[in-house]
């Protein structure tokens, strides 16, 4: 009795969170709203997975005691395809919802299709009603596989486009999309682990415990999460498809590579902590595409590490300066245009070799 008074106190907080969250990501006024809206929709349908399993401890009388295929939700088929929309409208430029992809209900629909027809109970009979819930499951697994491997492909691309464009990726740093992605992914291989155990020993193991203490806690991670989402910039590019070798000529490459160096040692508009690439190529009156080819052509690094190479090099300068031998490194780091202090430390590790405290300790070395 007190087991089940814990599964519903923690089935019960799990959907007040997701319910909760939901209607605030709906309400917020500005920022991503479609990216809002989509994790609003992925919060409610979370929350209608908990309602089942919150039910079957609350009043077992409604539900049938043994395992059925109702035990997989449909609505579970509707996550896989919603975390992708949600990635999706973070980092492609104007995401939207378009006719074609209403096929991504197909899965959901044929479930419930299933579950209303007459084919489960006959199912039920010829092989036995978890072998039912076994094979939605696996199918569940699968779906969700198709469309998160791929997702993490485009993730991976971002992150890696997004330091061809700013030059501190402090606060917008996708890096928590992907914890969020390895979570989901690690969070439904489990199924596979909950399939082995229905196969093991089908009468005695009651998956219901399991999706209620595993979605509850899921739930409120995603939730809070979602409310401290930051603005993540979108890497499309105005300018055209990136400049290839024969855009630019050898002499114009070279001239442009000149200014750029002129403008960076002479103005340092690296002090600007937000340098990205279009404020550069503004400055210099010229394509940003152009930019990124001169920068990845001569340096042999991506924006990111070349705007940054000179914040190094500017705190070395500044730690060289015997009027600010005794200042903190950090201070240092800020005055140089970093904004963070891992930032600073990667940075001025992959410059020099050394933590910039131990270059403080060591001594000087030319980069």
């Amino acid at each position: 009795m007190a087991v089940t008074r814990l599964l519903i106190l923690i089935s019960g907080g799990g959907l007040f969170v997701g319910l909760f969250t939901a209607a605030l990501l709906l309400s917020r006024p500005r920022g991503r709203t479609r990216s809002n809206r989509i994790l609003s929709l992925l919060m409610a349908v979370y929350s209608m997975n908990i309602a089942h399993p919150l039910v079957s401890f609350a009043w077992p009388e409604i539900l049938p005691s043994s395992p059925t295929p109702y035990l997989t939700e449909p609505m579970q088929f509707l996550l896989a395809p919603l975390i992708a929309a949600y990635f999706r409208s973070l980092i492609q430029p104007d995401f939207r919802f378009r006719p074609g992809h209403w096929i991504h209900l197909v899965p959901c629909l044929a479930v419930i299709a299933f579950s209303l027809s007459p084919a489960p109970a006959a199912m039920q009979k010829a092989v036995g009603a978890p072998m039912v819930t076994i094979g939605l499951w696996a199918l569940l697994v699968a779906q969700v596989l198709s469309y998160l491997i791929p997702s993490l492909g485009h993730l991976r691309d971002y992150r890696r486009t997004l330091k061809e464009r700013v030059s501190n990726t402090a606060g917008i740093d996708p890096g928590w999309l992907m914890w969020f992605h390895n979570l989901i992914l690690v969070f439904f291989v489990c199924y596979t682990v909950l399939l082995a155990f229905l196969i093991h020993d089908p009468e005695s193991f009651r998956p219901r415990v399991v999706l209620a203490v595993g979605l509850s806690g899921f739930v409120c991670v995603l939730g809070f999460r979602g409310l401290l989402q930051k603005e993540t910039p979108k890497t499309g590019d105005p300018d055209g498809p990136k400049y290839g070798k024969s855009a630019l000529s050898a002499e114009e490459a070279h001239a442009l590579r000149l200014r750029l160096e002129r403008v960076m040692e002479t103005e340092k508009p690296f002090l600007d902590p937000e340098l990205d690439l279009s404020a550069l190529a503004e400055r210099l009156g010229t394509a940003r595409n152009r930019i990124s080819y001169v920068i990845n052509s001569t340096s042999g690094g991506n924006f990111y590490d070349y705007v940054n190479g000179y914040r190094v090099r500017e705190v070395l300068r500044l730690m060289n300066d015997a009027s600010r031998s005794r200042d903190k490194l950090i201070s240092l780091a800020f005055d140089a245009g970093f904004n963070s202090k891992p930032t600073f430390n990667a940075a001025f590790k992959k410059l020099t070799g050394r933590t910039p405290s131990e270059h403080r300790r060591i001594g000087d070395i030319e980069v």
